[in-house]
């Protein structure tokens, strides 16, 4: 299946931090863009970079994980998100979160590949 032109296979990134105050300042300047404050309802932060996706969420833990294991990318399975689940097996892969809603922004499910890489299949459906 031939994907549209404005299609964006990597939507965005959870990027755990252990200061969210301080990692909102740091990505604004980076990125010279401002990024939304979620809090009081989640402790995070987002900034988006197009309306088609490519973007970045800050989420606060207290404790951080190693940055390589703990960053978390979002792939564009859009309108086939129950197609690409039921071949994440078939393939030597594993489902680790089955489909689950995060509104506002849709569903995911959480794979990790034969290589251990922890990947979110996402479907704005």
């Amino acid at each position: 299946m031939t994907q549209p032109q404005n299609f964006n296979l990597l939507l965005w990134l959870d990027l755990p931090v252990t200061n969210l105050d301080a990692s909102i300042a740091f990505y604004s300047a980076i990125f010279d863009q401002p990024l939304r404050d979620a809090r009081p309802h989640s402790a995070s932060a987002s900034l988006q970079f197009s309306g088609a996706g490519s973007g970045l969420t800050l989420i606060e833990r207290a404790h951080s994980l190693e940055p390589a294991a703990a960053m978390l990318p979002y792939f564009n399975c859009q309108g086939r998100l129950p197609q690409a689940i039921a071949r994440v097996r078939l393939h030597g892969g594993v489902l680790v979160q089955p489909i689950q809603s995060i509104e506002p922004f849709g569903q995911r499910a959480v794979i990790q590949d034969p290589d251990g890489h922890l990947i979110a299949l996402h479907s704005a459906e």
